[in-house]
């Protein structure tokens, strides 16, 4: 039998919650700034409010943000 819990990952990300009708042009802007995973997605519905979407950050972008704050 094979654990699958093995396989869990967890990670870290920020996400951006935008205007649904806002998604194309997120999505062009933020080119290369979003997460880039197999079988995620990188734009997702928000659960709180059917009028926007997160868009999910990628580890590059939190890791970035996180050296440039730290030498100030």
């Amino acid at each position: 039998m094979l654990d699958e819990s093995k396989f869990d990952l967890q990670l870290k990300l920020w996400a951006l919650r935008i205007p649904r009708e806002l998604c194309k042009v997120a999505t062009k802007l933020l080119n290369g700034y979003m997460l880039d995973r197999p079988r995620i997605k990188p734009i997702t519905e928000d659960p709180n409010s059917e009028k926007t979407r997160y868009v999910i950050l990628s580890e590059k972008t939190f890791q970035i943000f996180l050296l440039r704050n730290s030498t100030n």
